[in-house]
């Protein structure tokens, strides 16, 4: 009786660890490092600081290709080819090499074609999924990945096959200002998933918000407090501070004209004031200007989990029409609020209000801290 109570037991157990193994993740950084480290990442120059806690930052390569988009529109991957197939089956004209060692700088108004340094060679199906990491965000450079075979911008479903290692690129567009970069630069951060369903349902993020917040708000003096959660469908609402108490009333700030490029090879070189105008609230309100850029924080403060990360989601419709964010992907254990990129495109101007939904919160899980 006793074995088969061991034996009861070992299965169950086992079952669970099946199931578990079965139940959708995006990869930590012990799996990326190890992805690395057996070939399936291959990488020419490996940095450690690349490695993030459950991202990878990919690099540019030496070369650009600026594409004409006036006729055709803008570049589209196809699935039965690799990308630069495509791209050597438009006219020559139309696709422009530069030399980025010797032309570092990307113009505000043009697309660019950028091959990455790395090349995928996965052993299981896995799910990519890419956007611009935060610093490029908040200059307004619009960057989505691409990756041969597949069909779609900033994702990749990657099956094991006989085609060899897989390319990526990144198309950039500078909208607001011109940048200056370099071979070996990253502009964005690449996940990695596997298996179905690591992204939480509303009823289990209800179940993790029940014993673990994920958002806090500050009280009138300044200490955190869980906030009051707002479920909804697909995530966990967001909104805007326009109160700024801890800020001395600025609650954004507005791209100004400038034609000086931003050098993203280097940190603190520029001063923020001549690229962004300080702007405080009215009552709370603040009116945006179509065709303007602009930059505002959450309300709440953001207090992730070690085996959780979080997306502030695309095509959330909540306040404004237009993009809301450019790198919305929030880390496993960051602490802070979450500063938002806006672009109006309403045709007239709109007012936000303090509080405001912003967009949504989907939270993804990984197996491991």
């Amino acid at each position: 009786m006793t074995d088969r109570r061991k034996h009861a037991r070992t299965a169950l157990a086992t079952s669970n660890d099946s199931l578990e193994a079965a139940v959708g993740r995006c990869w930590a950084s012990q799996e990326i490092r190890a992805a690395i480290q057996n070939g399936q990442i291959i990488v020419p120059c490996f940095s450690e600081n690349r490695i993030q806690p459950s991202s990878f930052e990919p690099t540019l390569g030496d070369e650009a290709f600026i594409l004409g988009t006036e006729q055709e529109g803008i570049f589209s991957p196809e699935q039965d080819r690799t990308i630069y197939r495509s791209l050597l089956e438009i006219p020559s004209r139309r696709r422009q090499r530069v030399d980025l060692q010797r032309d570092p700088v990307l113009r505000r108004g043009v697309s660019y074609l950028i091959p990455l340094q790395e090349r995928l060679l996965f052993r299981e199906p896995v799910f990519l999924s890419a956007s611009p990491k935060s610093s490029i965000g908040r200059v307004f450079t619009h960057v989505r990945a691409l990756t041969d075979y597949a069909p779609t911008l900033d994702e990749a479903h990657i099956s094991p096959n006989q085609r060899g290692s897989l390319q990526s690129w990144l198309l950039v567009q500078p909208l607001r200002f011109d940048v200056m970069v370099a071979p070996g630069l990253s502009l964005h951060q690449l996940r990695i998933f596997s298996g179905h369903g690591a992204r939480l349902d509303a009823r289990e993020l209800h179940r993790e918000l029940q014993h673990r917040p994920l958002l806090y708000v500050r009280n009138d003096q300044g200490e955190l407090a869980p906030a009051q959660n707002e479920i909804r469908e697909t995530g966990l609402a967001l909104h805007l501070d326009l109160l700024g108490k801890n800020t001395c009333g600025i609650v954004a700030l507005r791209a100004r004209p400038n034609t000086t490029p931003i050098d993203l090879t280097q940190s603190g070189k520029h001063n923020p004031e001549d690229f962004f105008e300080p702007l405080k609230a009215t009552n709370g309100s603040l009116s945006i200007i179509p065709g303007c850029y602009y930059l505002l924080a959450s309300r709440e403060v953001f207090s992730v989990p070690a085996d959780r990360n979080v997306e502030l989601g695309v095509h959330a419709n909540a306040s404004i029409r237009g993009p809301r964010h450019f790198a919305g992907f929030v880390d496993n254990g960051f602490t802070g609020d979450l500063v938002l990129e806006l672009r109006s495109d309403e045709p007239t101007p709109f007012t936000l209000h303090n509080g405001a939904p912003i967009g949504e919160l989907h939270v993804f899980r990984t197996l491991v801290p």
